[in-house]
């Protein structure tokens, strides 16, 4: 019955995708989680709760550490990543 989150921390993942978002999650019917079978890495079953419902969060410190997120983590703030849209967010930090 949480309405939102308080405070998160998120880490860029390596191909862009953030709290076990992929392109091909499937968002359920009430479009707070999400879900696929087919992440890139293991395991492949993944639920998370969808970008939209993390984008209501009070605060998000984005962490993208390390060489091999450099291209993601520049694709991100170009507006080209996979979920650039929280780049809008009002109260986000982004540690590199």
């Amino acid at each position: 019955n949480i309405s939102k989150p308080d405070f998160l921390l998120l880490s860029l993942g390596e191909d862009g995708h953030l709290a076990g978002h992929f392109h091909n999650s499937i968002l359920d019917q009430s479009k707070i989680f999400c879900f696929t079978d087919h992440a890139p890495k293991l395991p492949r079953k993944r639920v998370s709760f969808s970008m939209k419902w993390l984008f209501k969060s009070d605060k998000i410190i984005l962490a993208a550490i390390g060489k091999e997120k450099k291209q993601q983590l520049q694709k991100f703030l170009a507006g080209e990543g996979l979920h650039s849209n929280l780049i809008t967010h009002p109260n986000l930090t982004v540690l590199f």
